[in-house]
């Protein structure tokens, strides 16, 4: 049987819309679907242990999550010697531990597989509102699928920045080849609190506009600040003061039936694909006395030593 789509002016269309935001306002803020890495410390010292927590939730709300393989492509550190896994004991938390022998800017990397998920419409749509994705939410008015529940793929893409000893101030922009990825412009041992940093998006390696990029303190989650990224993927966001700081991102894509299917469960086809980004760091007190070295325009190219193996 054919589906039958509603046609809508667009004035009536945004006027709809509008009103459907306002009802969604107060529903979608338990739908927080934030995902990070969090290291015991941003600095450290050489050969020193560090713990690596991955960790969902919002706010004062998180659950730490044990290390699970299954849930997992990739659980790398990347350094000035290369890339390896992470070690650390399955079921366990933290999820790994890692122990850098050299002096360098590291990056923790986290990609995870597919999961699937199908809300109600009411509370999918609650979601997208909540999570700055209107144009998606937008076009399913437009389809006259309000209806429809919302079937979506999703997966993770997180980083952390960890440095170890005096190290120079390169690295903290390397690309771990991540299908979404935010990363500093500049270091962030370099950040004043009180200014703006610049960050930029990538989505398959190219720049990602017009999606919403959260800057939140971690030891303040009410102080958070948001902005839209710029057709070069960039976004420009205030760093109140020193301490640790999350950004998160998510990305949307609708899917064609064939595309929608997973392999790990036959039967259910996805309408949706999100990719979630985040990176967390730590801004000093005082930016340093020492000057840096010249800083790249963004993104360094692939400096890993080898792809990692484990699951």
């Amino acid at each position: 049987m054919a589906r039958k789509f509603t046609i809508m002016t667009r004035p009536t269309l945004i006027a709809g819309v509008t009103l459907l935001l306002t009802a969604l306002t107060t529903a979608a803020t338990a739908l927080a679907h934030e995902f990070w890495i969090e290291p015991s410390h941003h600095v450290g010292s050489c050969n020193e242990p560090i713990r690596i927590d991955l960790k969902v939730g919002h706010g004062p709300d998180l659950t730490v999550l044990p290390r699970n393989p299954e849930r997992y492509e990739r659980f790398v550190v990347a350094g000035p010697s290369g890339e390896r896994d992470v070690l650390g004991v399955d079921g366990a938390a933290p999820a790994g531990i890692v122990r850098p022998a050299d002096v360098g800017t590291y990056l923790v990397g986290y990609r995870s597989r597919s999961s699937s998920v199908e809300l109600p419409p009411a509370k999918f749509e609650a979601y997208l509102k909540e999570e700055g994705l209107e144009s998606t939410l937008l076009r399913r008015i437009e389809q006259g699928r309000s209806a429809a529940p919302g079937r979506e793929r999703f997966s993770r893409c997180a980083k952390s920045i960890v440095v170890i000893g005096d190290a120079p101030h390169v690295g903290f922009d390397r690309s771990l080849d991540f299908r979404l990825e935010l990363f500093p412009e500049r270091d962030p041992r370099e950040l004043v609190p009180g200014e703006s940093a610049t960050f930029r998006l990538l989505f398959d390696g190219a720049p990602l506009a017009n999606v919403l990029v959260r800057a939140t303190a971690m030891d303040q989650f009410e102080h958070q600040r948001s902005a839209r990224t710029d057709a070069q993927g960039r976004v420009t966001l205030p760093i109140a003061h020193p301490g640790r700081w999350r950004l998160n991102a998510v990305h949307m894509l609708e899917l064609a039936p064939d595309a929608g299917r997973s392999a790990d469960t036959a039967d259910f086809v996805a309408d949706y694909e999100s990719l979630w980004a985040s990176l967390t760091f730590e801004v000093p007190d005082a930016r340093p006395s020492s000057p840096p070295a010249p800083v790249t325009t963004g993104v360094t190219a692939g400096v890993v030593a080898a792809p990692a193996t484990g699951r």
